[in-house]
């Protein structure tokens, strides 16, 4: 990775670990996710889904509740389709299955963005207190 690249997953990291911080008071995760150490080496995986899947399986044996579980899927899957669409020059080394300069490929790659962050929205509402936390998530996460 050059210079940026390090940067860039740095600072996605720390947004990462944020996020999980709203997470836990949100009561989605146990206190012992934080001392989980995770490296965001994108090169290490080859295509988009399974990065997204790897990030899923480290966090998934924290959760709380199953009911949790896809809500904590379809967000990880929005924030990483989120970064991938404002920040492609970043994703270049991953196969995202998606050619991301044609337009009509952008479209649908969005369109399955929206998705994911609607179904995590809906899983969302069904906890207590999240309007505080979502401003917190999102805020990382945008």
């Amino acid at each position: 990775m050059n210079i940026f690249q390090v940067f860039y997953f740095r600072k996605l990291k720390k947004r990462l670990c944020n996020i999980l911080d709203a997470f836990i008071e949100l009561k989605v995760f146990n206190s012992a996710v934080r001392n989980v150490t995770f490296d965001l080496d994108p090169k290490v995986h080859f295509k988009l889904n399974s990065f997204i899947n790897h990030l899923f399986s480290l966090f998934e044996k924290f959760i709380v509740q199953n009911i949790n579980k896809e809500l904590f899927y379809n967000f990880i899957t929005f924030f990483i389709y989120h970064q991938v669409a404002n920040n492609n020059i970043f994703w270049n080394r991953i196969e995202t299955e998606v050619d991301l300069t044609n337009k009509k490929t952008l479209i649908d790659f969005n369109s399955q963005k929206r998705d994911y962050y609607y179904l995590f929205l809906d899983e969302l509402k069904k906890l207590d207190n999240y309007n505080f936390h979502l401003r917190t998530i999102l805020r990382n996460t945008l």
